[in-house]
Formats: structure tokens, sequence, C-alpha cells
């Protein structure tokens, strides 16, 4: 079986598609199962790991200079190679509703491959009546050409009003994200941290839809003396110039550390330097980084939406606060700054729950099985 896996997002960045398809594409590797993977190339982002610097499974297209002709060079290279390499897929596998996976699901129809759509979250209509009836035209592709799709959450398959597929969590290596001390002062040394600063992380898209607007106010309306005690890291790339601006305002804040994109091997080093996780979304499916930040046995603070409340459990694995609510946010963050034993009890109960439920091998076989599925279906036909 060979699986060709395209994505409109580069795994370069630190995005949670990204981490997800390059974790699966390390386990398919392990696991001997053949794949090629086509993503858009990106400017001016993080070195790939040393598996694809030799390019023997991996594809980025260039894109266009401008805006406007980026989806469409996108869309003509990879169907393109894709035409090319055809003899040596057996299943076309997309990643998430776009202009580019929708093409690359009629190119499957037309060479006869079945099609497998991962579906994270339906997130709301753009803004723009061209970007909206794009978007509208994309989802009626991919919900009428998609063999199987592999929903990430139940919210996720019931937005989809419950089409063929398997429902396939978030997966990672729970043998590589968990608790190490020495690791762990040996990065807060080397980033100056005190030992008793509280380090509370983020780490995700650095946008407004990702409630970091409502973190930084939270943590800016602190008590004084708690406010002290606190640092925040931000890891992720911009993609709202209002967020970059009021971020690079932050300098100067005692408060504030770093914001900063993180090589994919790194990451791991800033969960076990980090005494809390927050992810406080307006919109989410299952956060590659909060599974990797509670298999560190890090207390998350998360947002009541989509596929968060699926993973926490409020005050057993974590704590739950609803969307843009600042005032409980900060009361979130104030209280697992000053409770060290509550620190202690949620984060044992996070690994619990994610060594339990969200390993990457199991994701990695209910892909396979997807797979299998698919193929028996197009072969029927």
């Amino acid at each position: 079986m060979k699986v060709a896996l395209i994505s409109p997002y580069s795994i370069r960045k630190v995005t949670g598609v990204g981490t997800s398809i390059l974790d699966l594409c390390r386990d398919f590797e392990r696991k001997q199962i053949g794949y090629m993977l086509i993503v858009p190339a990106v400017k001016d982002s993080l070195e790939l790991n040393e598996i694809y610097k030799a390019g023997k499974n991996y594809f980025e297209i260039p894109s266009a200079d401008f805006p406007f002709t980026y989806n469409l060079n996108i869309i003509n290279r990879s169907l393109r190679l894709l035409l090319k390499k055809r003899s040596d897929v057996d299943v076309i596998h997309v990643f998430t509703i776009k202009s580019t996976t929708a093409a690359a699901a009629i190119l499957a129809r037309i060479l006869n491959k079945p099609v497998v759509t991962t579906i994270y979250v339906i997130q709301p209509p753009p803004e723009g009546l061209l970007r909206r009836a794009i978007n509208s035209v994309s989802m009626e592709i991919i919900f009428k050409l998609t063999d199987n799709f592999a929903y990430e959450t139940y919210v996720a398959r019931k937005q989809c009003g419950f089409l063929p597929g398997l429902i396939i969590p978030e997966g990672i290596d729970v043998n590589h994200f968990r608790r190490n001390t020495g690791l762990r002062k040996q990065t807060r040394a080397t980033l100056g941290i005190s030992p008793k600063s509280f380090v509370l992380l983020y780490s995700g898209r650095l946008v407004e839809n990702k409630g970091i607007n409502e973190l930084l106010n939270a943590v800016e309306t602190l008590p004084g003396k708690i406010q002290k005690r606190l640092k925040l890291i931000l890891i992720g790339n911009f993609e709202s110039e209002k967020i970059k601006r009021r971020i690079e305002g932050l300098k100067d804040q005692s408060w504030f550390l770093h914001q900063l994109p993180v090589a994919r091997d790194e990451i791991k080093n800033y969960y076990l330097a980090s005494d809390a996780f927050v992810l406080p979304s307006y919109i989410e499916g299952i956060s590659s980084s909060l599974i990797e930040a509670m298999s560190c046995e890090l207390p998350p603070i998360v947002s009541n939406v989509g596929g968060n409340v699926e993973v926490v459990e409020h005050d057993i694995n974590g704590l739950v606060v609803e969307p843009r609510d600042v005032e409980n946010l900060r009361k979130s963050i104030e209280k697992l700054i000053k409770n060290k034993k509550m620190r202690s009890r949620i984060g044992k109960n996070a690994r619990i729950t994610v060594v339990n439920n969200f390993s990457l091998n199991k994701k990695s076989d209910l892909y396979i099985k997807l797979y299998n599925r698919s193929m028996k279906v197009t072969a029927s036909q």
C-alpha cells in the first residue's frame, strides 16, 4: 500500500495540522507503509528534520509570489505531481477542506483512486464573497467525492452529518513526550528562568481565534505578586498583523519571556520547562500541542469548545473556561500558580488520559484500517 498525503499547510510551521501529519508519516515509516507527502513551500520557516531533508517521500510545492495566484499555483503543481506518480499511489488522503484538497479529490476520482479526507473541525465561512464561494464549492466537492472520512472528534463527525468514516483522535509518541526533571532544569537554566518562576506556555498559531488577546488580557490583569512569578512563553508563527503588533509591544514586560517559532524536535524542551499549558481558542479540534503538553504532565487550561472538552474534564485532568471569558481565564491561571498540589494532581491525570487514549500507534493503525476499507469500496465499484 502507498498513500499520497496532501495538505494545504506546511509541516515546517508550528501548526496542529502540520505536526499531526509529520508524526503520522514518521509512524508510517516505522510500520513500513509507503507514502508521499505533498505540501506547499513556505518562505522563512523552520528547517525540516533529517528524514525529510533527503526528499525521498517529501515534496514541497513552491508558491507564487502573489496572493491571488497562490492557490492556483499550488493546485496546478500538486496535480501535475500526482499525475506523474499515479502508478505508485493506491489511496489519496487529503487534510481539511480547501480548494487545493478539493482539486486533489477530483483528480483521484478521475484516476479511480479512493479518497480519504481528515476533518479536524468545520471552520466558520471565511470573510469575502469570493472566499465564501470557493469554500462552499470545495466543501461540496469533498463531501461528494470522499469515500471515507477520518473525524478527529465527535463534534466534527456531527458537523459533517455522520458521513461514512471513523473517529480517529489525535495521537502522539507518549514515550517521547514525558516528564524529564534533568532536561527541565537544563532548559530553564538556558532560558534564564528562576526555579521560583511559574511558566505558562501557549503553542500554536498566533491569531485572534486562538484566544491570544484574551490570554494577554488575563495575564495583564493578574494581581501584582502573582504576575511577578509568571513567565509567559508563546510559541508559533504570526498569522495576524494586529496580534503581531500587540505581542511586539510586550518586550519590556517582566512577565513576557518569549515569542518564537520552535523547531519540531525542540518543542519538548519547552513543555518540560513549563508549569502549565493554555489553549483559550474560539474553535478547536483535538490540538496536538494540547495532548503533547498533557503527556508531559502539564496541567492545561482550555476553552469549552470542540475537541478541547473531548480531552479535558474540568478539575480532573485540566481546567475548562468559556471562550472569550477573560475573568475566569485569569482566575484559572492564578489558581494553578498558587496551588502546587493541584498542578501535580491534574498533571498526572493529564498524562494518564493521553497514554490511554491518544497514542500515535493507535492513530496510525486506524488510518491504515480506513485506507484498506476505502480501497475495497473503490475496487467494488
